[in-house]
């Protein structure tokens, strides 16, 4: 993961890349870089998953990233294709696109090129990007740039958190709801104990579920 890529001879190696390979192939694999970068998975008839890496090399004490200018305009021409156009898109990354409020070094953990990233996101009218290394339960709202919608920036936490002063900082996962390419509901798990594992802690609805019976 991120902290793998922060010693610049593993990133090289590619060691992540070649573990997870089997997880990694793209649906789309001609808008794939040699760095394994972006890809995309189609899921069902309404849903795209894209994947970004923001990992890179850092210095000592530093957890920063970029996404490499190549992959982002790979990124960029994969979101015009009629395949993904008319889905609805959720881009997974590292890094978060927006500064951390709680962070006291956010200049050494930063997203080097995020507001790049988010341009893009906000101009394909991307409808949610999910990301981690804040460790801290997020949900922001941001407007696209192109026809009337809304970008949901979440981070659910850790899931190997087991102890937490804050329950925004515990351990947690999101189930995101999609129904008819629209994000309906988020629900919020944390992590209680080993042995009752994880139990719901929020649920944000966001709107009213499509209904399936008949009138």
């Amino acid at each position: 993961g991120n902290h793998d890529y922060y010693i610049p001879d593993v990133a090289k190696s590619g060691l992540f890349e070649e573990i997870f390979a089997p997880f990694m192939k793209s649906d789309l694999a001609n808008y794939t870089l040699s760095t394994g970068y972006p890809y995309c998975k189609l899921l069902g008839e309404d849903v795209a998953l894209f994947a970004l890496n923001s990992a890179i090399p850092s210095l000592p004490m530093f957890a920063i990233g970029k996404v490499d200018a190549r992959e982002l305009r790979a990124f960029e021409a994969l979101l015009d294709d009629p395949l993904v156009q008319d889905r609805f898109k959720v881009v997974m990354l590292h890094h978060p696109l927006l500064p951390f409020e709680h962070s006291r070094v956010e200049y050494t953990r930063r997203l080097v090129n995020a507001s790049e990233v988010l341009d893009v996101l906000r101009r394909h009218n991307v409808e949610l990007a999910i990301h981690g290394h804040n460790h801290y339960y997020d949900h922001v709202e941001v407007p696209h740039l192109g026809k009337p919608g809304t970008l949901h920036i979440c981070e659910a936490g850790s899931t190997s958190v087991t102890r937490a002063h804050d329950e925004a900082f515990g351990g947690k996962y999101n189930i995101y709801h999609i129904d008819g390419k629209e994000l309906v509901k988020i629900e919020t798990f944390l992590f209680e104990s080993h042995e009752t594992g994880f139990l719901p802690w929020r649920e944000h609805r966001l709107i009213e579920e499509i209904s399936t019976a008949s009138a």
